[in-house]
């Protein structure tokens, strides 16, 4: 795998602000980010112009993703600025939400996501919780909360995990 590093391949407004929430290949080919410092969304095409902007109900992008759903593609954004996931539209429509009284801790414990995944054939979701409590969750497609990975019974326990990616490569998807 070779890649070259292209700094103005995006025709999109230049801004000095610090944004670290990468890309997401849509289904149609197309490529998803979010804007630098506004609560935004873009879709890219593949030569880096901006196809479509729209504002999203999240105040700091971290990680995003894109799923499908009955025919529509939707997107779920890690938002660490309100410590939410957040699912919505391509037109910005909130469609679901988790927030920390979704999972499995305790009041003292911290939560922030930084990056989530749907798993296309199963419908569940993932969530790296990287700046809270350094921990990975999965849901089921009804948001039920079934899984807690502290990396513990891996390598070691998880240091801020900062993305969760569903391998779709064999039968089984893996995490």
């Amino acid at each position: 795998f070779n890649y070259a590093w292209q700094s103005d391949w995006a025709n999109v407004d230049g801004s000095e602000a610090h944004a670290h929430h990468g890309l997401a290949m849509m289904p149609d080919g197309n490529i998803l980010t979010g804007h630098a410092e506004l609560p935004r969304c873009l879709v890219l095409d593949t030569d880096g112009n901006v196809l479509k902007e729209f504002d999203v109900p999240a105040g700091g992008t971290h990680g995003l993703c894109c799923s499908v759903e009955d025919g529509k593609t939707v997107v779920w954004i890690a938002d660490i600025a309100e410590a939410q996931v957040v699912k919505c539209s391509l037109e910005g429509e909130l469609l679901a939400c988790l927030t920390k009284a979704d999972f499995p801790l305790g009041e003292a414990d911290p939560f922030c996501p930084t990056a989530v995944s749907v798993d296309p054939a199963t419908g569940e979701i993932w969530v790296a919780d990287g700046y809270g409590s350094h921990t990975v969750h999965g849901f089921t497609p009804e948001l039920k909360h079934k899984l807690q990975l502290d990396g513990a019974k891996g390598r070691g326990a998880f240091n801020e995990p900062h993305w969760v990616m569903v391998d779709t490569r064999k039968d089984v998807s893996r995490i």
